[in-house]
């Protein structure tokens, strides 16, 4: 029996290595690199800030550049090719600006349907398709001449959005469903039942899996049963749910659980942020839970530059700023800021 024990500890360890080993260690004490800050309060800004200096370079790049004040805050950042979207649903609107200048481009405009632009996803270099929130559809951006080309119909409840290819992932909190929308066809192709409330969807680095994870009932209000957090692994060949896991382990039962955000790494690792804990589930395999630590996040995303995990969370009057291990979440560095930010992304 000891033999065995030796033995299987041994194994796991060596596992534990293997995935680490494949880690890039990115020096934060040697490189500069930049991220853009969101406030979630008056004044609204967008500010640069160069780590691991932790120095505000641009308090506010719209103002400094433009000559425009934000009426709304940015909820949601993202930088494609040579352009920052801007998401600001509460103005209904997408601001895009110039990577390098930070000079505004182009602005999409929802106000006349009143559909509040959250998250988007770029399958090539001239589409750009946005998702709303609660929605029930598509937005096709055509990058070219910056006018919305098209609608395409999904299911109800739009929350979240990511791509494979030419496949596009759309997750249907309202349908518990998510669609498969081809980049070729502008069109739904296939819709996968998935447990309640998907509301983050994630691709794994070989673009072979999409991984969801669903709320459970009874985790937004209303008089509904708890029912348990769940991760749904999608087989993107087949179309069709191959592994279900649910997200909780230990004193932290699944079905109180309410994931916050998601994030998937480089080496095939889903992190996974609830208010009570930070799950770690293996997409490679079957999306096996595991405990990472307790304590919960705002929000995760990969940063390709560095090839870590950033994750953020308020704590009394400031907010942290980290970046973690693709493997285990394990903290690499961190940052103190002003709590007045709410949202992050990085700059390659």
């Amino acid at each position: 029996m000891k033999k065995f024990i030796l033995l299987t500890f041994f194994c796991a360890t060596i596992a534990f290595l293997i995935s680490c080993g494949e880690e890039k260690f990115f020096d934060h004490t040697e490189i500069s690199h930049y991220v853009l800050a969101a406030s979630k309060e008056e004044p609204f800004i967008v500010s640069l800030i160069n780590l691991p200096e932790n120095e505000i370079e641009i308090a506010d790049i719209i103002s400094k550049f433009n000559r425009l004040q934000l009426t709304k805050p940015v909820e949601n950042i993202l930088v494609f090719r040579d352009e920052i979207f801007l998401f600001i649903p509460e103005n209904f609107q997408i601001l895009i600006l110039d990577v390098e200048a930070y000079t505004i481009k182009s602005s999409v405009d929802f106000s006349s349907t009143n559909e509040k632009p959250i998250s988007a996803c770029f399958p090539n270099a001239t589409d750009c398709y946005i998702i709303h929130r609660d929605g029930n559809s598509v937005s096709l951006l055509d990058l070219t001449n910056y006018q919305i080309a098209r609608k395409i119909s999904v299911g109800k409840g739009t929350s979240s959005i990511s791509v494979a290819g030419n496949q596009i992932f759309v997750t249907n909190k309202i349908d518990n469903t998510v669609s498969i929308v081809d980049s070729r066809t502008h069109e739904e192709e296939a819709v996968v039942p998935v447990p309640k409330k998907p509301a983050f969807v994630d691709i794994s680095a070989d673009n072979k899996k999409a991984a969801v994870v669903c709320l459970g009932d009874g985790k937004e209000g209303g008089t509904e049963a708890k029912s348990e957090a769940m991760l749904a692994i999608i087989d993107i060949e087949s179309r069709a749910v191959s592994d279900e896991q649910a997200i909780g382990l230990g004193i932290y039962k699944a079905d109180e659980q309410i994931p916050r955000c998601f994030a998937v790494s480089n080496v095939g690792f889903g992190f996974i942020s609830t208010q009570q804990a930070l799950f770690r589930a293996d997409i490679r395999r079957d999306g096996k839970i595991s405990l990472a630590e307790r304590g919960d996040f705002s929000k995760l995303l990969f940063d390709f530059k560095t090839e870590e995990i950033l994750m953020w969370k308020h704590i009394d009057s400031k907010l942290y700023l980290r970046y973690s291990s693709p493997s285990t979440g394990a903290e690499h560095s961190s940052y103190r800021f002003d709590s007045k930010y709410s949202v992050f992304f990085p700059l390659k």
